[in-house]
């Protein structure tokens, strides 16, 4: 795992997986905007925070990994068994909106390039 950092944010990319031409990077919650019990870079729509503060910690979290931030495609996940292969056409689905993204699916693979995957885990 290699540790990086910009524009504020504390973030950790896979090397093994970055050696077979995929780019895997895992958060922290070092940056952001959310507030108390959020508190730093809380990416989730869906638990009650600031929603305003989540799509700004969406925004610049994802500028800082040179993402367009209105092409990242997530999940509605579930704890289900449910992988989804994602599309162009998909492509953006649930990066502004928690109603919008790829209801009851808990992974996601794609083939194309430009399309960057983003699910939500916690600790």
């Amino acid at each position: 795992m290699r540790t990086c950092r910009a524009r504020g944010f504390l973030w950790y990319e896979s090397e093994l997986l970055a050696s077979c031409g995929v780019r895997a990077a895992f958060s922290s919650r070092h940056g952001g905007y959310s507030p108390e019990p959020y508190q730093g870079l809380n990416l989730g729509l869906h638990v009650g925070d600031d929603e305003i503060a989540v799509l700004n910690n969406r925004l610049d979290y994802w500028q800082a990994l040179g993402i367009e931030p209105d092409s990242a495609t997530g999940a509605r996940q579930v704890h289900g068994s449910r992988i989804m292969v994602v599309t162009g056409k998909d492509r953006g689905k649930g990066a502004a909106s928690w109603d919008r993204a790829l209801a009851d699916t808990d992974g996601l693979v794609t083939l194309e390039s430009g399309v960057p995957l983003f699910l939500l885990c916690a600790d």
